[in-house]
């Protein structure tokens, strides 16, 4: 168990998803706190205002648009956009990680942030 934790830290995966779920939680306490500070004024405006005949509208145009721009979903296109970013530095090693020996005994050349 701790040799798996210590891998976990070693690995470039760790931080970066470390980094991302921060990231999220503060996009989603931002998106929360300007859903409630616009809300109160939307929802009679959109529920008993002029435009509450169109609201329906426009939920059915957000999940159009959702749709089509998202055909994965939105869990569906993160862990997308994850696999090729893996593939993509997976290859970046493969061509750059035998620090031009031939056969791959050399030591490998030091990336950037090491």
């Amino acid at each position: 168990m701790l040799k798996s934790v210590v891998n976990f830290l070693k690995r470039e995966d760790g931080p970066t998803a470390v980094e991302y779920a921060v990231m999220l939680a503060l996009i989603i306490v931002v998106c929360l706190t300007a859903i409630q500070a616009v809300g109160t004024n939307a929802k009679t405006t959109f529920t008993s205002g002029m435009l509450a005949p169109y609201w329906l509208f426009m939920l059915g145009g957000l999940f159009i648009a959702v749709t089509l721009l998202l055909p994965r979903g939105i869990v569906g296109t993160v862990q997308y956009w994850m696999a090729q970013r893996r593939a993509h530095m997976a290859a970046g090693e493969d061509t750059a990680g035998n620090g031009g020996a031939a056969n791959g005994t050399a030591n490998p050349a030091p990336r950037p942030a090491e």
